[in-house]
């Protein structure tokens, strides 16, 4: 039976500032008329970026929880989720808005409210990736592991440069389903496309931690 990711693994908003230069770099091959730049890159990929780091720090669990320095309080939760609500009154049908929308959502803990918001998007937006990516990050933190594995397996089809979402499906294998040879695959793809830095290294541990847990 697939285990409920902890609420520990909540709050994964804030990206270090190791990651800002990943982050601009692949800002450049994005679809900039399907995603925001910005606050939404570092939305993205800190969320991305705090599971890698997390996990690393928590390998003996296997249940990541943000580390003091990415975890965002709830005010500033709370202060995005109004600001992004502010612009959706005034274009309620902007899909990068919507998306970040979600994200913020996300953030705060409310993923129903999160996942509304993504599958609108889809919507919208049915090839992007990044929607469909939150929108199976919702239904994980919701529990429904399969239909999370549904999302980011179309994000993954629609994009299959984008490592988020193969981060993403990487960790709800190892973490629902103990499948750490799928987990590692994907991860070593991930891996092998980044220069030599901080992430790189923070995905070949957490690739070595998955080994490790694969041969017990």
């Amino acid at each position: 039976m697939a285990k409920s990711p902890s609420k520990s693994k909540a709050k994964n908003s804030r990206v270090d500032s190791d990651l800002d230069e990943y982050a601009q770099a692949t800002a450049a091959k994005l679809d900039t008329k399907v995603i925001v730049i910005g606050v939404w890159f570092l939305i993205v990929f800190g969320l991305m970026g705090a599971f890698l780091i997390t996990t690393n720090q928590n390998a003996d669990t296997g249940a990541p929880s943000a580390s003091t320095s990415t975890q965002q309080t709830a005010p500033d939760a709370a202060a995005k989720v109004k600001t992004l609500q502010d612009q959706l009154a005034k274009d309620p049908n902007n899909a990068q808005t919507i998306i970040e929308f979600g994200f913020a959502l996300f953030d705060a803990g409310k993923y129903e409210d999160a996942a509304a918001n993504f599958q609108r998007a889809v919507t919208l937006l049915p090839n992007n990736a990044d929607a469909l990516t939150g929108l199976g990050m919702a239904y994980e933190y919701m529990g429904r592991q399969n239909d999370a594995l549904t999302q980011f397996d179309k994000a993954i089809a629609a994009d299959p440069s984008s490592d988020f979402a193969k981060v993403r499906k990487a960790y709800l294998l190892a973490d629902a389903q103990s499948d750490y040879d799928g987990a590692i695959k994907l991860l070593r793809k991930v891996e092998a496309k980044q220069p030599l830095g901080d992430l790189k290294v923070k995905l070949q541990n957490q690739i070595t931690a998955y080994e490790q847990k694969r041969g017990k």
